[in-house]
């Protein structure tokens, strides 16, 4: 509950009953605790939030995902066996590895490979670039 409440930024009692919610949903006989319970919890927990100190090098982690745009639905190509050519983008997501945090990100055509966005991902990131070579 507490990431949650922290990820969403929400109130103790709004966090509360977004778990329930979601619990109803998935149809989990489980209870949550309430807002108190939160409250008196969370005082002792201490969850650190890793961040980068400025001057430390970023080991980047590169990968992508294709995200279809447009096109002739599934249901349709069964049925009459026509399609028209699909589009699909592909997004670039640089991610820092020892924060998680998502530091770079380019939408491109299908065709291009991760390495060949590789520099544009490494502009998007202010520290100057010290390239090392993979081990």
């Amino acid at each position: 509950m507490a990431t949650l409440r922290a990820v969403y930024h929400l109130a103790q009692r709004a966090t509360q009953g977004l778990l329930q919610s979601v619990f109803d949903v998935m149809g989990v006989a489980l209870p949550v605790p309430c807002y108190s319970t939160l409250s008196r919890r969370q005082q002792t927990l201490d969850i650190p939030v890793p961040k980068r100190q400025p001057g430390e090098s970023v080991h980047l982690v590169v990968d992508s995902t294709g995200v279809k745009v447009y096109g002739e639905g599934e249901w349709k190509v069964r049925q009459h066996g026509y399609t028209k050519r699909r589009t699909w983008k592909k997004l670039h997501i640089g991610v820092d590895e020892a924060t998680g945090e998502m530091v770079a990100v380019t939408v491109t055509d299908n065709s291009v490979a991760d390495h060949e966005e590789l520099p544009r991902l490494l502009d998007q990131i202010d520290e100057p670039r010290r390239l090392s070579p993979l081990r």
